[in-house]
């Protein structure tokens, strides 16, 4: 897989990887990582476990890459891909897989989930492993993303009825759903949770789920 080191693109090999990996008590991956930052603040703050941000943006991913490595967090990379294209190598690797407020394409497949693309994200997680979904958008506030996408409007029911039964029948075991006020977006070390918590009120929900055996 190819990897962002600094301001270079490496490739890894799954030797590599798992040599990487050796040592830590678990490892977490952030798909649609943007910028990093989630992946940079949680490795520096838990030494212990592995950090992986996935997205398909090399220059995006550089700034905070850049920051690991002048840093020396070896607890922390950054590998090019998108929910349409994982990287082999990280098969049944995540203990933990988390989607942070996505958008365009990941969002899209996140509201009007399809079984394949949900067994795709549950191929990078172990058994048992979590996968934890944050998102929320107003249609009235995006309204040309909303309309390029055909996003649904976001409601409980429509959560209830479509969205969550996809994950289940994909291998997933719904353990709870939230229903978040903005100002929670606050605690979330990502750069578009800070500017979405001081914009417009718009509904946030939070997905937990296992991988089933």
């Amino acid at each position: 897989m190819k990897v962002v080191v600094g301001n270079k693109l490496e490739e890894m090999d799954k030797q590599a990887l798992d040599y990487a990996l050796s040592g830590y008590t678990k490892v977490v991956i952030d798909l649609g990582t943007g910028d990093g930052r989630f992946v940079y603040g949680s490795a520096k703050q838990n030494r212990r476990t592995f950090f992986i941000g996935i997205d398909l943006l090399q220059k995006q991913m550089a700034v905070y890459a850049n920051k690991c490595l002048r840093e020396k967090i070896l607890n922390a990379l950054f590998a090019i891909g998108s929910v349409e294209n994982l990287p082999q190598e990280l098969a049944n690797t995540a203990d933990e897989v988390h989607i942070i407020l996505p958008w365009g394409t990941l969002m899209q497949k996140i509201v009007q989930p399809k079984t394949e693309v949900v067994k795709r994200l549950g191929s990078i997680l172990k058994v048992g492993g979590r996968l934890e979904i944050l998102f929320g958008y107003h249609p009235d506030f995006e309204p040309s993303e909303a309309q390029r996408l055909n996003l649904a409007e976001l409601d409980e029911s429509y959560i209830r009825n479509t969205v969550l039964p996809t994950f289940e029948d994909g291998g997933f075991e719904v353990i709870r759903t939230l229903q978040l006020d903005k100002n929670a977006l606050g605690n979330v070390q990502t750069t578009w949770s800070k500017k979405l918590a001081f914009g417009k009120k718009r509904p946030i929900y939070r997905f937990e789920l296992t991988k089933r055996k």
